[in-house]
């Protein structure tokens, strides 16, 4: 059996305008909205902008990455790491690339994992 791992949950960050920055190279895209003193990274075509720069709270300049310069852009997305109850969040997962058993402290989280979870066979009676 092949285990799902979690990679990342990232907040998605308002986003209000995005323009081309003009007579700019590399293809850069200036992006407007709220939060973004946050934002921990930028997906451009759900591909990650190789490098952004924030510039205030609600701007910030984008690379359009290297294969999508020249693409029309469907996909603009800017995630912070730190959740907030005010936003949506992407939960990102990826499946394990090899079969194997767990060890170390993988074993161990899976095993504490799995025994919060179990009921135990006698909860309810138990209990009177």
């Amino acid at each position: 059996m092949t285990d799902i791992k979690i990679i990342a949950i990232k907040d998605i960050l308002k986003i209000t305008m995005v323009q081309v920055v003009p007579n700019f190279f590399p293809k850069t895209l200036d992006i407007q909205g709220l939060e973004f003193l946050q934002a921990t990274s930028v997906e451009i075509n759900q591909i990650e902008a190789p490098e952004f720069m924030v510039l205030s709270d609600t701007r910030l300049l984008a690379q359009i990455p290297n294969g999508q310069q020249n693409s029309i852009i469907s996909t603009i997305g800017v995630f912070a790491e730190k959740p907030s109850p005010t936003r949506s969040s992407v939960f990102l997962f990826e499946v394990g690339r090899s079969i194997k058993g767990l060890s170390g402290i993988e074993r161990y989280f899976d095993d504490s994992i799995e025994s919060s979870h179990a009921v135990s066979p006698c909860s309810s009676a138990c209990s009177q």
